[in-house]
């Protein structure tokens, strides 16, 4: 494994991060090695999961969008059910990344995973689009203030194809919970790897 990080885990230590790690690991996510890429979006995936300062670190790298080339891009099944991971944990409390996410159309490779591959791909991509489309109340997300900034950007109205995501989402997974970031099954199964 390319990212150890003590042991056999992926999951990045704080000194890492603050020292410019999340730009390396966005960076690994552009390297031709799928290897490199599963492992980057996995270390990410660890990182920003149920934390709101790592994710910030990811809209700050520019990483949703490297994380959709990989989805559009990717032939290995793997890296792309990584990177659907990866997107799921940085869109659950950033508004800045799942916006990121709809302007670089990552809904689209989303929604072709929920019929393709395993289960765990599946949930793997239910879970993503559940965070780009549905932002998390009371997740720490800090509201938008009336009027907004200069830089601030506005929360993506809902548009027709995301209504039809959400119904399609109901419908296929109508016995399932999707949470946020991972649901319980989802969250396991990534750690068991």
């Amino acid at each position: 494994d390319l990212l150890t990080f003590g042991g056999s885990s992926l999951v990045p230590p704080p000194m890492f991060l603050a020292a410019g790690g999340m730009d390396v690991m966005v960076q690994m996510m552009g390297n031709s090695n799928p290897d490199v890429n599963k492992q980057a979006a996995q270390a990410i995936f660890e990182a920003c999961n149920d934390n709101p300062t790592n994710q910030q670190l990811v809209q700050e790298a520019g990483g949703v969008p490297k994380m959709v080339q990989l989805l559009q891009s990717s032939s290995a099944p793997e890296v792309k059910n990584r990177a659907a991971e990866a997107i799921a944990a940085a869109c659950s409390q950033n508004r800045d990344n799942r916006l990121d996410a709809l302007q670089n159309n990552a809904l689209e490779p989303l929604v072709k995973m929920l019929d393709a591959g395993s289960v765990q791909t599946q949930e793997s991509a239910a879970n993503a689009l559940a965070n780009v489309i549905i932002p998390r109340e009371g997740a720490g997300e800090q509201p938008e203030e009336s009027g907004g900034s200069a830089g601030s950007r506005a929360e993506p109205s809902e548009s027709e194809s995301a209504t039809e995501i959400r119904s399609r989402l109901s419908q296929k997974y109508s016995s399932h919970t999707i949470a946020s970031p991972m649901n319980e099954i989802g969250r396991a199964s990534c750690r068991e790897r």
